[in-house]
């Protein structure tokens, strides 16, 4: 597990660099804390690894910048959709309004608490992306690393993939997310054999398909998606819709 720790204040970098010691210990898991830093650039900057073994401790108010901690999260996670967040801060009032910076952290730990309660706060971080980690091991899951991103997401919860406007992006589609990379078209369908390219511009689930509408050329999905599909690839694909059934 690969940690990250970004606070301005040299009392709480140490206690909490002990804390994780002690949990490492205790858990006897390998743990590398890769950065300590106040200084968000600094933190940008040094991240060469990505996906979920990267563990990040973010302060929120850093040099009397009172949300700067949320705006570098929502740099990390432009990077990387895997790794975990954790606000370690004691601005706990700002949880309600993260969606916003779309983060998706996922805990708010007082720093100010006894150290006891400060420790189990923290440990519970840990195990939870221990066994998160340990689940989708055995998880079918598409993955692809580019030099800016690196993506991990269960192939079923993917419904399908489209060109971006800009050029060579594509869009990844879930229920959840929206994930942007750099990638080309035929380079997902060579490492992905189980995407239909439906159109020159789509690879879609075929698991995922509700519908094929031939009236309109549309591929309705069942969350209530659609993607357009060539009037030439229709019969394929109800093809092999009923050899999936």
């Amino acid at each position: 597990m690969n940690i990250y720790i970004l606070e301005d204040e040299l009392y709480h970098q140490t206690r909490l660099q002990e804390v994780l010691a002690e949990i490492a210990k205790q858990l006897g898991v390998p743990m590398t804390i890769q950065m300590v830093t106040g200084k968000p650039d600094e933190l940008l900057e040094n991240i060469t690894t990505f996906g979920r073994e990267q563990l990040y401790f973010l302060d929120i108010e850093l040099k009397g910048q009172e949300k700067k901690g949320l705006e570098v999260a929502q740099k990390i996670r432009e990077k990387d959709n895997e790794a975990t967040i954790v606000f370690v801060t004691t601005h706990s009032e700002f949880a309600a309004i993260t969606y916003r910076y779309k983060v998706a952290a996922l805990d708010f730990v007082d720093k100010e608490k006894e150290t006891t309660d400060f420790t189990k706060d923290i440990l519970s971080s840990i195990q939870f992306v221990l066994e998160r980690n340990e689940s989708m091991d055995s998880e079918d899951v598409f993955e692809i690393q580019t030099q800016q991103r690196h993506i991990r997401v269960p192939f079923q919860e993917i419904y399908y993939i489209e060109t971006s406007q800009t050029a060579h992006k594509l869009i990844l589609w879930t229920d959840r997310q929206r994930i942007e990379f750099y990638e080309s078209m035929k380079e997902i369908e060579a490492m992905e054999p189980r995407f239909f390219r439906a159109h020159k511009a789509f690879l879609i689930n075929p698991n995922k398909v509700k519908e094929i509408d031939r009236q309109e050329n549309l591929v309705h999905f069942s969350n209530g998606m659609t993607s357009l599909i060539s009037r030439r690839k229709v019969k394929a694909l109800e093809d092999l819709i009923k050899l999936k059934k």
